[in-house]
């Protein structure tokens, strides 16, 4: 049957296709078996030579679909949740280092709109960030800012002024005008608590030596560093 109007001849293709539309699925996929190296080849043959208007279909086609592929994508996660968790645990232990690789080039390319997003995501959720932090500071003390009792606070600002506030790390030497400098504890706190109001057991490093000491050490506590750094 021949239309030579084209919108007919559409209302008539779509009428024929509700009709016949298991004949012809299986009619497809017949084919498709059949011929898998030949559709594999024209397929990618097709897309090297139109790969800006396919693009441009993809892009026009998320555009108008926006809000039911985000409604879609909910349900799904909703739905497969454990099991998207352990493919994205799996995948990042295999893939490890291209991840890293990729995070340092994104913060490097996007620093500003890192900053912007962090600055609007804390103003809306300053109340839930408030919660957490208690309860991880509840629960890691250590790591979520020490509890310092007066005399040791005491000893440390007064190993500050002996040691003029400047990094007694070999070589470095730098003022608390240049960096923050931070009274670092030679026996650790946590394993001696009677070391930690001795004045002469304290030594001031800047923030970049203190973090770098805790990281060879494999502390937790360079990882808590690290945040006031970067």
């Amino acid at each position: 049957m021949t239309y030579k109007d084209k919108d007919k001849k559409l209302e008539y293709d779509k009428q024929y296709y509700r009709k016949n539309k298991e004949i012809i699925l299986q009619k497809q996929t017949k084919y498709n078996k059949l011929h898998k190296e030949q559709r594999r080849e024209y397929k990618s043959k097709y897309r090297l030579k139109n790969k800006e208007k396919l693009k441009k279909e993809k892009a026009d086609w998320y555009i108008k679909n926006r809000e039911r592929i985000r409604k879609l994508r909910l349900i799904h996660y909703k739905n497969n949740r454990e099991n998207k968790i352990d493919y994205q645990k799996k995948y990042y232990q295999e893939n490890k280092e291209k991840k890293r690789l990729y995070d340092l080039e994104y913060r490097q390319n996007n620093q500003k709109k890192i900053k912007e997003r962090g600055i609007i995501y804390r103003q809306k959720n300053s109340e839930i960030i408030r919660i957490k932090k208690y309860e991880y500071n509840k629960k890691n003390p250590r790591c979520g800012g020490p509890k310092i009792s007066f005399e040791e606070m005491l000893a440390m600002t007064i190993r500050k002024r002996i040691d003029n506030t400047t990094c007694q790390w070999y070589n470095c030497g730098k003022t608390n005008y240049e960096t923050s400098i931070h009274v670092h504890h030679i026996f650790p706190r946590k394993e001696y608590p009677q070391l930690s109001t001795k004045i002469e057991y304290m030594i001031c490093y800047c923030k970049w030596h203190h973090y770098l000491w805790h990281k060879a050490r494999g502390d937790r506590y360079a990882s808590f560093i690290s945040r006031s750094m970067w």
